[in-house]
């Protein structure tokens, strides 16, 4: 159960020398007009579209589509190879070994909580 705090943050101010992390964002643009388009019913003919025009025909007489009931499963992208790298310069501290800077470590060890008051009904 958490304890409800009452604290009062009312004398706390920004200090006056403070800037800002970054410029301020630029105002989004206006968003556009839309006031003269609407929407027709579902299944109505859609007036501009000239049925003059003749149907695209694209060329597919070289594209196959497979047999129904295909198992595509095995058309995963192949794993990348291992890039050809030289490591040989590289020399790893040995298992142990203190690599950060003093004021980086870990001063304090974690303790798990006490759980002796915390018990399970039967």
């Amino acid at each position: 159960m958490t304890e409800a705090r009452d604290i009062d943050t009312g004398t706390l101010a920004v200090d006056a020398a403070a800037t800002r992390l970054s410029e301020p964002s630029s105002a989004a643009p206006a968003a556009p007009d839309t006031s003269h388009l609407s929407m027709g019913d579902a299944g109505e003919e859609i007036p501009t579209l000239s049925a003059d025009e003749t149907p695209l025909a694209p060329d597919t007489d070289d594209l196959d589509l497979s047999p129904e009931g295909t198992d595509f499963a095995d058309c995963a992208t192949p794993e990348a190879e291992a890039p050809d790298l030289d490591l040989s310069s590289i020399v790893l501290a040995p298992e142990g070994s203190a690599v950060l800077e003093e004021e980086f470590r870990r001063t304090e060890t974690a303790t798990a909580p006490d759980t002796d008051h915390i018990a399970l009904k039967d």
